[in-house]
């Protein structure tokens, strides 16, 4: 893992050094006709900028903790993964932690410190990747509360996030709203009186079927595994503090597949793209969920 400031892991993402085949279309017909009156030489600029964001946005994993003041955080790149694979051994059945995809940030905050750890290894014949969300009280006076994690607008995959702002102003998104899944897990680990500040139901999308089903069988206490619909990742909240609220752990897990070929097409799903000239079909946030598919996966319920 790398620091969001470093200037070159900065550039090496910008120019798509994952040497992945990535689709880079972003102008449409309409953007034909606003720069039409424009030189062909500003024209071919302004292509090649817009070019290098989505390669930049699209080889990167770029919602993970990050600090305010723009110093530091986590993001993944596709480059990562690929080098990742490489270390994998078909005798495996689980093996040892990946170097490249270690990783243990913190970011204060005035009521808690936010830790990311990160961890990878082999599965089977899996690559996965397992973050831990770590929620610590700061104050022993003063118990961890869930709408002190909830407000950190925690996002764990594309389309899971406790994030409740609206999206843009575009076509596609506008006046759609995220799924409550990843909050009502979050908030549902926690006792009843810590259970305060949350946001209102009217700030999320009516819940899916099989997103209704996982609520179903929530209750305090319960550390059951959730499951995102659109993208293989799976997670679990695991309270800490005998009531009196000092830790909160979700800990994630993706897959990238048993294959190089799986490892991108799943890459692909769990790459957050959401920007104003995106087409629908190359959107994939909280807001446009598309349903891929994707092999399930073991995970390790170690505390590494």
């Amino acid at each position: 893992m790398r620091s969001v400031c470093d200037a070159s892991f900065t550039a090496q993402a910008a120019a798509g050094a994952s040497g992945d085949e990535v689709d880079e279309g972003v102008c449409g017909t309409g953007m034909s006709l606003i720069f039409i009156t424009i030189h062909f030489i500003l024209l071919d600029l302004f292509r090649e900028a817009s070019t290098n964001v989505l390669s930049l946005k699209w080889n990167l994993i770029d919602y993970l903790p990050q600090n305010s003041n723009g110093q530091g955080g986590y993001s993944l790149l596709w480059n990562h993964i690929f080098s990742a694979r490489k270390s994998m051994n078909s005798e495996s059945r689980i093996g040892d932690p990946i170097v490249l995809l270690a990783g243990n940030f913190t970011i204060p905050h005035p009521k808690l410190a936010y830790t990311l750890r990160s961890i990878g290894r082999q599965i089977g014949k899996n690559l996965v990747l397992k973050h831990q969300h770590i929620f610590q009280a700061t104050n022993a006076k003063s118990p961890l509360k869930a709408g002190d994690v909830l407000a950190l607008n925690v996002q764990i995959c594309p389309h899971q996030t406790t994030r409740t702002a609206p999206p843009g102003e575009n076509r596609y998104s506008k006046g759609k709203l995220p799924s409550s899944l990843l909050t009502h897990s979050i908030a549902s680990c926690f006792p009843t009186p810590l259970r305060t500040n949350l946001p209102p139901l009217s700030k999320f999308s009516v819940p899916v079927a099989s997103e209704q089903k996982q609520m179903n069988f929530s209750s305090p206490g319960v550390t059951g595994m959730w499951s995102c619909r659109a993208c293989p990742t799976k997670w679990r909240v695991v309270y800490k503090g005998d009531g009196k609220g000092e830790e909160v752990r979700v800990v994630v897990w993706h897959s990238f597949g048993d294959t190089p070929y799986r490892a991108q097409e799943y890459w692909k799903m769990l790459v957050r793209r959401e920007m104003p000239l995106l087409s629908k079909e190359k959107r994939n946030s909280e807001f446009c969920v598309t349903r891929g598919q994707w092999l399930d996966f073991e995970v390790d319920e170690g505390e590494d």
